[in-house]
């Protein structure tokens, strides 16, 4: 399992996405076939580790290296659909951890003002805010299951 153009061993990347929200930092252990992202809060010393898959980590990659591939992924795709649909992502919020399972929202905003709420898996949430630049929001919840 390799990233396009990654070395193996750890790779750090960071910056920050969206208006508000968190600053990341994922980490790539591509040797170890693990591949994970920590998402790091804008105004304070909390880390959000989660496990992603290998497509998911690619979509995240290739997006923060502005990495353009030839065809759309997935996760372009369904960026052109919601804004076929006259709406936009708004904000997306990691909102639950049950049995060392993450979950997330996508919230969706239409033109009208009519907001959907999505469920989501967290990797499919982030690669899809990097490419809408939208804001991420994790529940004070999901940090304090981690600490106990």
């Amino acid at each position: 399992m390799r990233i396009p153009n990654a070395p193996s061993g750890l790779i750090k990347e960071a910056g920050y996405c969206g208006r508000s929200g968190i600053i990341w930092t994922a980490n790539w252990w591509v040797a170890l076939e693990t591949i994970s992202i920590v998402l790091k809060e804008k105004n304070g010393n909390r880390c959000l580790p989660i496990v992603i898959g290998f497509f998911e980590a690619q979509a995240i990659y290739l997006r923060l290296n502005r990495i353009v591939p030839p065809r759309p992924f997935s996760h372009d795709l369904m960026v052109q659909i919601v804004h076929r649909l006259d709406s936009h992502l708004d904000k997306i919020l990691i909102d639950e951890l049950n049995a060392d399972t993450f979950f997330a929202k996508l919230y969706l905003l239409r033109s009208t003002g009519e907001e959907y709420i999505i469920d989501s898996r967290p990797s499919d949430a982030i690669a899809l805010a990097l490419r809408e630049g939208a804001p991420m929001f994790v529940n004070d919840d999901v940090f304090l299951k981690l600490e106990n």
